[in-house]
């Protein structure tokens, strides 16, 4: 199966159709650097920063939104890309908020690529969706055969109003692809604010936030991954999560049921740096945001 870069947004007229597009690269002194980078509204990025716990020339940079959030018709694209050998670190300043709207829907999309002995890390402060909200999100993760990848998504309700109010729906895909195009493994959910708030046994029970960390490689480290990302997941308090392979050999993926956002903080962290230190050799330290 092949699949076009950007495909879902083709066609679209909307003036709202945004995009971010960023290189990394790799230099001979073995450090990594953007090398390319293309950010409009309402996006922005500051400077790139090397962060003591990480791996020997890693770059780390944090993706802001000037907008306050996404509204009603917004369609948000960004496209994260680490060349050769490069290693990379992208997150967010603060989560993105989403706004009650009327009739429409908001949509954001995220591609990242990353090409052969490259790792590029992904992992954004969780999406709060406020009363009568609707996304529809993207996430695409196209690998070499010898890259690596850790990316994730999260989502939680939040009532500005305090009076019970509930989200419309939320749509979430995520997908992990080879350097041909081809469809190696997807997820799709889709919840409404009703069975979100209903708690109901089966689909959310009492858990409040829900997340999705994916893994993405090929090769032999695949099972040690699997029992070091399996153990913290299961060990920490207020989490309900485990990780699992992922089809055709391309990694593996967990998802993450929390009481609130302390929790899924607390458990994202943990799997992430089982998985770091698996990879690299080197645990990594909290982040400040």
């Amino acid at each position: 199966m092949k699949r076009d870069d950007f495909s879902v947004l083709r066609g679209s007229a909307s003036p709202t159709a945004l995009r971010a597009d960023v290189e990394f690269a790799r230099a001979q002194d073995g450090t990594s650097y953007v090398s390319k980078n293309h950010v409009g509204y309402p996006f922005h990025i500051g400077r790139t920063l090397e962060l003591q716990g990480d791996p020997e020339g890693m770059t780390s940079l944090y993706l802001q939104s000037c907008s306050g959030g996404l509204f009603e018709h917004d369609c948000v694209n960004a496209r994260f890309t680490a060349r050769e050998g490069a290693l990379a670190h992208v997150s967010t300043g603060a989560s993105t908020i989403v706004h009650r709207m009327q009739e429409g829907e908001a949509k954001q999309r995220v591609d990242l690529r990353v090409r052969s002995n490259a790792l590029l890390e992904y992992l954004p402060e969780p999406t709060i969706l406020f009363t009568g909200s609707r996304l529809r999100s993207r996430l695409s993760v196209q690998i070499a055969e010898s890259a690596v990848c850790i990316a994730g998504d999260a989502f939680l309700l939040h009532d500005p109003h305090g009076k019970g109010g509930k989200f419309d729906w939320f749509d979430a895909t995520t997908e992990v692809i080879d350097d041909e195009n081809v469809l190696l493994a997807r997820d799709h959910q889709r919840m409404t604010g009703s069975d979100f708030q209903n708690s109901r046994p089966g689909v959310l029970g009492r858990w409040r936030v829900v997340g999705t960390l994916i893994f993405a490689l090929r090769g032999n480290r695949i099972e040690t991954l699997l029992d070091a990302v399996r153990e913290p997941l299961e060990k920490t308090p207020g989490l309900y999560a485990s990780a699992s392979r992922l089809p055709n050999g391309c990694g593996l993926w967990a998802r993450l049921l929390a009481e609130d956002a302390i929790a899924l903080r607390a458990g994202w962290h943990a799997a992430w740096a089982a998985a770091r230190t698996v990879l690299t050799g080197v645990t990594p330290r909290p982040r400040r945001r």
